[in-house]
């Protein structure tokens, strides 16, 4: 595992929001993010798989919540 892992990686706060996970992400071009407790010990990996699934998810409901306030939607709730 020393050969290849990174030396030093860069990580975020487990308290980090995501924009700020994915501003470092962005920045350092990483598609994994470890991620420490507030004494730096590794808790977790936060991956842009993980990011865009949940991004995912939520622009669904949020889909879903528009058409049930479009006019159409409205009409087939009521009927």
């Amino acid at each position: 595992v020393d050969a290849v892992m990174t030396r030093n990686p860069t990580t975020i706060s487990e308290d980090a929001s995501i924009e700020s996970a994915l501003s470092l992400m962005r920045s350092g071009r990483f598609r994994r993010l470890p991620v420490v407790d507030h004494e730096h010990k590794a808790v977790g990996l936060l991956s842009l798989d993980d990011v865009l699934s949940l991004f995912a998810e939520e622009f669904t409901q949020i889909g879903r919540l528009l058409e049930c306030e479009t006019p159409r939607g409205v009409a087939a709730a009521t009927a």
